[in-house]
Parts: C-alpha cells; structure tokens; sequence
C-alpha cells in the first residue's frame, strides 16, 4: 500500500487555506466567516472520503481515507474490471478533483457508482452482488485487478 504524494500534498494545502482563512475571518467577521464555514465543511468531507490507498487482503478490499478505510467484503465482489470513468460521466454529489475524486457518480453506460480515484487513467470498476458499484483508483490497477480476481476466484 502505497500512500498518494498528491493526496498529501492537497491534504496541506486544503489546512494551509483553512487557517488561512480562520485568520482572516478573526480580523473581519463580515463575509469570512461563512466563506471559512464552506472551507470547514468542504475540508471535513475530504477528510472522511479522500482515497489514499487500496490494499486487498484475504477477507476484505480496503479503501484507506485520512480517518478511517471503507472495507468491502471479497465475498461480496461479484466481478472486477479495468475500466476508466468516461468523459459522460456525472457527478451527483462529491469531489471533481480536489481532494482526488470521490462521491457518487453516474454515467450512461455503467448506471451510478461511489469514486474514490485521483487519475481517471488508474481505475477499475469493482461490482457488488448488491448491485453496488464502486470505482476505485490505484498506482497499478492492472496489479490489484489480478490479485482481487485470484482472491474470489
């Protein structure tokens, strides 16, 4: 498991402005306070859902996020798939990028899925016998496909 060096460097940045912005909404608390309000919000949201990492292990696929992982069973996964989100897909409620793409998506083709990506180029599509589906990002998709696939084989 490997952490993103984009990851961390967005996660600075997104602390450096809050407190940035905390400072400045103490001198005027005109319009900065509900500017830094959304900042507060949109940074905790990053915090719960920003992916980090995918690890796979004998039980379960792990999303690592900066407080906790989001687990899926391997009993669960019905199928996985290199599959790279399209240009159509559409994003309901989430992040577009910063932070790393996370939320709810739904594109034509696929139907919705939750994103937990930063390069659209190293996603796999991970379905659920629920009929969930997700759209996870790595370093090497290809890598973590086969050991997914070998491990619910």
């Amino acid at each position: 498991m490997k952490f993103s060096g984009w990851a961390m460097g967005l996660t600075v940045m997104w602390i450096v402005l809050l407190i940035a912005m905390l400072g400045i909404s103490i001198r005027r608390a005109e319009g900065y306070v509900v500017i830094t309000a959304l900042l507060l919000m949109w940074f905790v949201a990053g915090l719960v859902y920003m992916p980090l990492a995918v690890s796979v292990d004998g039980h379960f696929l792990a999303v690592h996020r900066p407080l906790w992982a989001k687990r899926i069973s391997l009993a669960d996964i019905e199928s996985v798939e290199l599959m790279p989100p399209t240009m159509g897909a559409q994003r309901l409620l989430g992040s577009a990028g910063v932070m790393g793409y996370w939320g709810r998506y739904e594109e034509r083709d696929l139907g919705k899925y939750f994103a937990y990506y930063w390069r659209s180029s190293d996603c796999f599509l991970v379905r659920l016998r629920n009929g969930h589906q997700y759209m996870l990002g790595c370093e090497n998709p290809a890598d973590m496909v086969e050991a997914i696939k070998a491990k619910i084989a």
